[in-house]
């Protein structure tokens, strides 16, 4: 997986949100690599789900929401 760049620091951030389970997994996997709260990395995955889905309804490859949300806002700064 690693390999594969599905892993961000010491999580595998390649989750496909498809329940509630993976959706809070997801949430807080951006709320520990981010400086997000857990109220604000929930919006922006909910919207790289719209995206994603999107790009997929268009045929083009897709990348995992959660991994698209933590490459776009980074790494939290301590």
């Amino acid at each position: 997986m690693a390999k594969m760049g599905r892993i961000q620091g010491n999580a595998m951030v390649w989750v496909w949100p498809s329940n509630k389970k993976l959706i809070d997994r997801g949430t807080r996997l951006i709320c520990e690599l981010t400086s997000k709260s857990y109220e604000q990395s929930c919006l922006l995955l909910f919207e790289a789900m719209e995206r994603v889905e999107k790009l997929r309804e268009k045929g083009q490859p897709v990348p995992s929401p959660v991994a698209l949300v933590v490459e776009e806002h980074g790494p939290k700064t301590d």
